[in-house]
């Protein structure tokens, strides 16, 4: 069965560390696309904007799906997720469910424009339907999420934040799509 979500992670490995892995995990039951940067220093320097990733598999991956559901990370000083996108019914619903199980989420508005998620040029925005979700993590909280959160150590030192917060959304694209 063809999964009706592609799960997107553009800055994955040492970019927005922590991604990978959640993406990863989300695979189990939809589609994946995930660019990662396994050098050992300097991968922020591999970080391109969602309105300039332009990598040939992404775009022709994201063009073949309906809906987007992309992860990303920002520093922040709490736990929280920002919840953005053009399908702002089924990011209204995310936002509220990850309220519901304890993770603090907040939709993002105008205003907000480099992370809200919102503006057509954005990858995750180049499907057939023109809807996306995009959750933009904090550090602090997908830290909360290892044990280690090395590049190396983060695969093998899932905490049960992790398994929580991935089970919250796989159940969410499991009900909603």
């Amino acid at each position: 069965m063809k999964s009706p979500v592609l799960v997107f992670a553009p800055h994955g490995g040492g970019i927005e560390g922590g991604t990978s892995e959640i993406a990863k995990e989300l695979s189990k039951q939809n589609a994946l696309y995930l660019f990662e940067s396994l050098k050992s220093k300097g991968s922020r320097d591999l970080h391109l904007t969602s309105t300039h990733f332009d990598e040939p598999t992404a775009r022709k991956m994201v063009s073949k799906y309906d809906n987007v559901l992309s992860l990303h990370g920002y520093s922040g000083s709490e736990k929280h997720i920002f919840v953005g996108g053009t399908d702002r019914g089924r990011a209204k619903k995310l936002m509220q469910l990850l309220n519901q199980n304890g993770f603090p989420a907040e939709l993002i508005t105008k205003g907000h424009d480099e992370i809200a998620g919102i503006n057509p040029g954005n990858i995750e925005n180049k499907n057939r339907t023109g809807k996306s979700i995009q959750l933009e993590i904090s550090q602090p909280l997908r830290s909360a999420m290892f044990h280690s959160f090395t590049s190396k150590g983060r695969a093998s030192s899932k905490t049960q934040t992790f398994y929580r917060f991935t089970n919250v959304l796989s159940t969410f694209v499991s009900t909603s799509y």
